[in-house]
Formats: C-alpha cells, structure tokens, sequence
C-alpha cells in the first residue's frame, strides 16, 4: 500500500507508518498494488479517492447540482459590484487553512482593496455564522465531528482557521446526526471514498456546506481510524485465506 499525500503535509508520510507494509509520500513508486490519494490530485489509478476535485468554487458547484445548500458565490467582475450582496469573501480555487481568505465588508472596502481582490478567483457570500464543523467521513461512515472554537484572545471574527486564532475540539451534540448525514452526502456528490467536510451553520439556523478536504491534518485518534479504513479495504481487495495473503 501507497498513501500518495500533497507535496508539503507530511500527514500521508505519518498515516504510512501506523501501518505494516505501508509507504507514503509524494513520489509515487511504479509497483504499487494499493493507492490511497490523499489530496495528492487526480490520480485515476488509485484504489480510493481517485478523483480528487481541489478547486473548490467546482466543489460548490457540485454540491449545487445535488440540491446541496452552500453560501452564494460570485465571479470577481467589478463591473456586477453594485449587484452583489455584501459582505463577502474573496477565495481562490485551490486553498488551504483559510489563509488567503480576504473579507469584504462593503462596495468601498472592495475598491481599497482591488490590487489584492485581483489575485483571487470567486466570491463567497458572507454568512453571520453561528458556529462551523468538521465532519470526517470513511466511506458510509461519519466517524468524528469537531466544532471550531477560538484559542486566542482576539481570534478573526470573519475568517475562522487556525491560523486566525480558531481550533478544532471534540463535538458530539445535538446537531450530530445532521451533520453525518450532510458530510456523507458531500462526500458521495464529489465521488469521494473518504474527507474531512465543512459545514458551517448560520445564525439564521441553517447548515451550509462549504468545502470537502481530501488531505486533512489528522490527530493521533484520527490517524488510527483512517488507517484502519484504508486496511479494510485493502483487506477487500486482497482478502485473506487460511491466513495467507
């Protein structure tokens, strides 16, 4: 088996060495007999998520097409600005972590901002949040939810990553059930074998899918429980008899 992860993360490489007879990286050997595609890109040979779709104004369309709630979103086309409904976020197509994440607030921010806006694909609509998810799925499974919370005195009040003052903690509570079944839903309308979903719900008390991650960072509890899907269904394709493979 082969975890094929993304140029940077090393969490594909820390995924491989919890399991026996495992590798990971970026580089992908030529006699693999078990591709896991952990945010690596579309790679048609892998044995699970072998599509991955990283723009994610395309992962919002999708979700669209599956009568899937999402925030509106918008081309960056200055001469439309006076139609849009603010406030507003600028994303690019392939992001991470929230980071290029820039906040419009008004019609006049977005003029100040221009320069900076330019560099950046869609707009998101703003939603007043009341709270955001993360729900990871494996297969028919939704086995862990966490809910964000600020670890910082003065976190980003817009843009919640952790980068901007926001963490992840444990959540099992009253919204659990919906938010399974969204993140399921999500991951099966993009064909995904496993992801980490975003859900925000907003303080008009709905849920909004924002976007599917195919390669998330992982905490120890977590990495177990990818490790053991990826080995179950290995054990699927090349199940065991009489103890030998």
């Amino acid at each position: 088996m082969f975890i094929a992860g993304t140029i940077r993360g090393d969490t594909a490489i820390n995924l491989a060495f919890h399991l026996k007879n495992c590798e990971g990286g970026y580089n992908i050997p030529e006699d693999v007999n078990f591709l896991v595609n952990y945010g690596h890109g579309i790679l048609s040979s892998a044995d699970l998520n072998g599509r991955i779709v990283s723009n994610k104004l395309t992962q919002l369309q999708i979700f669209r097409r599956y009568g899937l709630r999402t925030p509106d979103f918008y081309d960056i086309d200055w001469n439309r600005s006076r139609s849009y409904t603010y406030p507003l976020v600028a994303r690019k197509y392939h992001h991470a972590r929230g980071t290029e994440a820039i906040f419009i607030k008004t019609r006049g921010s977005w003029r100040k901002r221009t320069r900076r806006v330019n560099t950046r694909h869609y707009f998101v609509e703003y939603i007043p949040k009341e709270t955001e998810f993360r729900v990871h799925v494996l297969g028919n499974d939704a086995v862990g939810i966490s809910t964000k919370s600020a670890f910082e005195d003065r976190p980003h009040p817009h843009i919640w990553s952790r980068d901007r003052g926001w963490q992840q903690i444990d959540y099992n509570g009253r919204h659990s059930e919906t938010l399974r079944d969204l993140g399921i839903k999500a991951c099966r309308a993009l064909g995904y074998d496993f992801g980490a979903v975003d859900i925000m719900l907003g303080r008009d008390g709905l849920f909004y899918l924002l976007e599917v991650n195919s390669a998330p960072r992982l905490n120890r509890r977590r990495r177990v429980l990818y490790c053991d899907y990826f080995r179950r269904k290995y054990n699927e394709k090349f199940p065991r008899r009489n103890g030998r493979r």
